[in-house]
Formats: structure tokens, sequence, C-alpha cells
């Protein structure tokens, strides 16, 4: 019981710590051609083990991700 109680600490501390996981955004083509991508070097230098799904569309798309829980972060 111990070591579940452990292994499920471990869970816990790598969400909260943005050590591990997933992280779905969706931007627009203006800003995922001249924003984002030294911001996602950037992110992914501070947390390697968090993989980030890009999606790339116009605004209406991105925020209709977001509004569908498609994308936790519409840009």
């Amino acid at each position: 019981m111990l070591a579940r109680a452990e292994a499920a600490e471990l869970v816990l501390a790598d969400l909260s710590g943005m050590r591990r996981g997933t992280l779905a955004l969706y931007a627009s083509q203006t800003i995922a051609s001249y924003w984002l991508p030294r911001r996602l070097v950037d992110f992914h230098t501070a947390y390697p083990g968090v993989e980030l799904a890009v999606e790339i569309g116009n605004t209406r798309e991105a925020a209709q991700a977001v509004l569908s829980g498609a994308a936790e972060i519409g840009l």
C-alpha cells in the first residue's frame, strides 16, 4: 500500500511540476510562422519531458479547438 501511495505521489508531482505530459496548443498561421517557434524552443528547453502537440490553422479554428477541449491553449 505504501508503494502505491508513493507512486501516486510521484505522478502528481510530475503533473504539478510540468515534468511530463502533453500540452496541446493551436495557433493561427501568422503566430505559428513568426512568433511561436522561438517560444516552443524555449519551452522545450525548460520542460523537456512535456510533449507539445501543435496544430496550425486560422484564428477561428484556434478558438474552436480551445472551446471543444482539443487544445489547452489557442493563439
